[in-house]
């Protein structure tokens, strides 16, 4: 049995509905956008409370100081001849939770491709940006039963 994420992750998008969701995909995918408000920004915290930002954040373009939007309105006291930026929150689906498949039975008869990659190369992105049409062509192509496996070079989890 291999670990594979499940669920809303762009990488169940791509490994297919077969292997993972046994149904087809969603014609509209706006539902994995998360919510702004509750956008999580991994590893920044508040120079404010300290507590992890969630929702809007605004940064110091001069050097690294961030603020939640509760503590925004300190931000000339907290930060004085300072002028504070938002920051975009990225329209990246959730993460998902791990579920286990059993790829002997998921994978049987099928074309498989072993995708390896990480958050910290710079080359998987635009790889990634190729290889979803590709996907999508040899799943519409009648007869070919095809599917992607995702393998993580990260190093921890949270860069997965």
């Amino acid at each position: 049995m291999v670990a594979i994420e499940t669920q809303t992750s762009p990488f169940v998008t791509l490994l297919g509905p077969t292997l993972l969701q046994k149904e087809p995909l969603p014609k509209d995918a706006s539902h994995l956008i998360p919510d702004k408000a509750t956008y999580r920004w991994k590893g920044v915290s508040c120079d404010g409370c300290s507590e992890t930002i969630v929702g809007r954040r605004f940064t110091c373009k001069d050097d690294n100081f961030d603020l939640c939007h509760a503590c925004l309105k300190d931000g000339f006291k907290l930060h004085p001849a300072h002028i504070l930026a938002p920051v975009p929150i990225p329209d990246l689906p959730p993460r998902a939770t791990v579920a286990s498949v059993a790829t002997d039975h998921a994978l049987a008869g099928k074309y498989v491709l072993l995708y390896f990659s990480a958050d910290w190369c710079g080359f998987c992105g635009p790889f990634l940006d190729l290889l979803i049409p590709y996907y999508h062509g040899m799943q519409a192509r009648s007869g070919v039963d095809f599917e992607v496996v995702f393998v993580s070079s990260d190093h921890d989890e949270d860069s997965f």
